[in-house]
């Protein structure tokens, strides 16, 4: 056991003393091997890379409103192909008229406001002007007084004392600044005055925009296809129909139009080193290099991106034919600096100096030190222009012992997929087509007239609500009504009370300009009580049409009946027979999923499965029964920052399902038994890697070199009878309990040490 010890740490203390930089050659170790620690001069492509992995996604077509909007229908459901022109939603008109006749009260109160507006304004520049003239006046009488005194103190016998000149020299200093104040505040208000006029001016612009654009939803009260496609997502309607200003309603994806995205966004650093440090960008597909653009955005696009502080993950363009299909993942290698087929030796093989590099080299058996020059460097490689000829063996330290005893593989190629998880993750059934029925009117539930799974029919009678005789929508009116009006005649009133305080300081005024200044002012403070009546009169108008709308919501007799607006199976009924209502805010009544929207769901976790993925479902846990499904969508990537076109100008969008996790994947089956289904597990692979090299995990070593966070792959290649240290590329993500996806390094047909298990035995 002594014996053992020592030779590790022999072994160890070599590898560290072959590192310093002494001119003589290292004293080595016999290493607990069959090998000494050579390798070989040879030629190869050296390259300042970085290694990624991209996911190939189909484009995206984001389907959604600018503004928040109550959802009739949706007519498709995810995995659905559909063409463009397509209907893919219709719009409630209902909430679109009442927006119109918002707008439309706007459009009255913003030219009204812009008439009373421009009046207080006139009356305002006057009062401006009045205050800086008083200003300059008192100025100017200051000054006179402090010229007088001034005179005075030239007159010995009179006399002033210093709190007198002090007193007087403060006020006129005091009056400049005032003066000062009041020519500032007459620029600014100036300036608030016009950018009032023009904002006002602005909006009726912008009102008379929405107005046409709500008209043209109100007359096609559709949202049709933009392009050809899968649906790969939808709205989901069980919580609600309304959707918010740019949530997408649905997404088409066209898979024949396959990119390729990276875990990374436009806003991360490596967005700005694609363009500046790697000058070549290509996918390893099959043995063969595929060139790749990364996608640049329209200025507008960056605009919008900027604005929102919102951005969506790289997205790289093949500039050939696609070879690859959604679903599928790749190694991307970005290349900068390079030098192709070059002689290259390991890092771990140079010492330097100040003023020189070198290696040891066997010859016949001796180790000799050699003088090399070195051109392009990367932490595991350097290219040697001069010192070394193609094939002698060079010695490199190594902290990590070759193994003693080993099995031989040929790497080959072959498609590669790594299995998310050995035990399976619980799947769920989940209808994907879900309406909600709701209400936000106070009353009493008359009767339920329908059971918790069972089938419905369009157009049958769901229940039945008694709303409250006052309708909680025009009592809500009323009240904002009586509210505005009691503010209105508050505010009146005490502009009443500062027009009696002036005309009485008018009567006892001494001149005609204060007068005059007087009339100004109470002109001005009559305007403010136009203002005040434009937008009382806007208050109340608005509440005449809220009310309206709720009176609207029921029928003639009070009562309120909801119907299905399409067949599917009952859920998640709210309310029972008699039950109150009482809450303001949007209560649940019921949900109707279409029957045929029944689909099987796995949380993923942190893995972003694309549309095309395979998943295994097993079932009761035995083996022998299991089957498959294809990822068809879901909300797996609503975190994802989306960029939509609507009339060919680009908006950020989001996708939102209040119930769904981050990442949830629908997947649909060949399979018509789902719903009997019970105790289903799921398995999936993160993607396939087509025609990579795969080993097995004992053949893969890991380290972390001194002073760095990153951590290094390598292989033990067989050489000439010998093992040569040979460093590759691969990505913890790609890596499974038992074989690791190797994308660089290492070439098909070369030879690789597989350790064998050691038995050790303790005397």
């Amino acid at each position: 056991m002594k014996k053992y010890r020592l030779a590790i740490v022999l072994l160890i203390t070599a590898a560290m003393m072959s590192g310093c930089e002494s001119e003589e050659a290292p004293v080595l170790i016999e290493p607990i091997a069959v090998n000494e620690s050579y390798r070989p001069v040879e030629r190869g492509d050296i390259s300042v890379s970085l290694c990624k992995i991209g996911h190939a996604e189909g484009r995206e077509y984001c389907h959604f409103l600018k503004t928040q909007t109550d959802i009739d229908r949706i007519f498709v459901d995810i995995g659905d192909y559909v063409h463009e022109g397509d209907v893919l939603a219709t719009i409630d008109t209902a909430s679109l008229m009442q927006e119109k006749e918002m707008l439309a009260a706007e459009l009255e109160y913003q030219n009204n406001l812009l008439t009373a507006r421009t009046a207080v304004g006139e009356k305002e520049k006057k009062i401006l002007e009045i205050d800086k003239r008083n200003a300059e006046k008192n100025v100017q009488s200051l000054v006179t007084d402090q010229s007088i005194r001034d005179e005075a103190l030239k007159d010995e016998e009179i006399e002033v004392s210093g709190q007198e000149m002090d007193s007087l020299d403060y006020a006129v200093e005091k009056a400049k600044e005032y003066e000062s104040d009041a020519k500032t505040a007459q620029l600014v208000g100036l300036e608030n005055i016009d950018f009032d006029i023009m904002m006002a001016n602005h909006r009726i612009t912008v009102i008379n925009e929405e107005i046409v654009k709500i008209d043209e939803k109100i007359e096609k009260c559709t949202v049709t296809a933009m392009h050809d496609g899968y649906v790969t997502y939808v709205k989901n309607l069980k919580n609600g129909s309304t959707v918010e200003g740019f949530e997408n309603i649905v997404i088409v994806t066209d898979t024949d139009d396959i990119h390729l995205t990276l875990d990374e966004k436009v806003s991360s650093s490596l967005w700005n080193r694609m363009e500046d440090s790697y000058k070549q960008i290509y996918a390893q597909v099959g043995g063969k290099k595929y060139e790749l653009k990364r996608h640049e955005y329209s200025n507008s696009e960056y605009a919008q991106m900027k604005g929102n502080e919102k951005y969506p993950p790289i997205m790289l363009e093949f500039t050939e034919e696609c070879p690859l299909k959604s679903g599928d993942i790749t190694a991307v290698m970005m290349v900068g600096a390079q030098s192709p087929q070059t002689l290259c030796v390991g890092t771990d093989s140079l010492y330097r100096s100040d003023s020189e590099a070198w290696v040891y080299v066997n010859v016949d058996g001796k180790k000799e030190k050699r003088v090399v020059t070195i051109g392009l460097e990367t932490d595991e490689m350097a290219e040697v222009t001069s010192g070394l000829e193609e094939g002698e063996l060079v010695y490199y330290s190594s902290m990590t012992m070759m193994p003693a005893k080993y099995d031989e593989l040929k790497a080959v190629r072959s498609d590669y997929s790594n299995d998310s998880s050995t035990i399976g993750i619980k799947a769920a059934k989940e209808y994907t087509k879900c309406i909600s029925y709701t209400q936000n009117m106070k009353g009493r539930v008359k009767k339920v007239n329908v059971t918790k799974g069972a089938t419905v029919e369009a157009g049958e009678l769901l229940c039945e609500i008694a709303v409250d005789e006052g309708k909680s929508g025009i009592v809500e009116s009323s009240n904002l009504k009586s509210e505005a009006e009691e503010k209105y005649l508050h505010d009146v009133e005490e502009l009443r009370k500062q027009i009696t305080d002036l005309e009485r300081d008018k009567r006892h005024s001494y001149s005609d300009t204060e007068k005059r200044e007087i009339d100004d002012r109470i002109a001005y403070i009559r305007a403010n009580m136009d203002l005040l009546a434009v937008d009382y009169n806007y208050e109340n108008r608005l509440a005449d049409i809220e009310s309206k709308f709720a009176a609207d919501k029921s029928d003639a007799d009070g009562i309120r009946r909801v119907y299905a607006t399409e067949s599917g199976v009952v859920g998640g009924i709210g309310v029972i027979d008699d039950m109150r209502i009482d809450t303001d805010d949007s209560v649940r009544l019921m949900q109707v999923s279409s029957a045929d929207s029944l689909k099987l769901s796995v949380n993923t976790g942190n893995d972003v499965l694309t549309y095309g993925s395979i998943v295994t479902f097993t079932i009761g846990g035995a083996s022998d029964s299991t089957f498959s499904g294809t990822v068809c969508g879901g909300s797996a990537n609503l975190g994802r920052v989306y960029i939509g076109y609507y009339k060919d100008r680009p908006y950020i969008t989001f996708c939102s399902d209040d119930n769904a996790q981050n990442n949830v994947v629908y997947i649909d089956s060949e399979r018509d038994d789902i719903d009997k289904l019970t105790d289903i597990t799921a398995s999936y692979s993160k993607g396939t890697l087509h025609d990579v090299i795969v080993l097995p995990k004992k053949a893969v070593g890991e380290e972390v070199p001194r002073g760095s966070q990153i951590t290094r792959y390598y292989v033990w290649r067989v050489s000439g009878g010998k093992l040569v240290k040979a460093y590759v590329k691969t990505d913890a993500s790609i890596n499974s309990a038992s074989e690791v996806c190797i994308l660089s390094g290492i070439g098909e047909g070369d030879t690789i040490a597989i350790p064998q298990d050691e038995k050790r035995t303790d005397k």
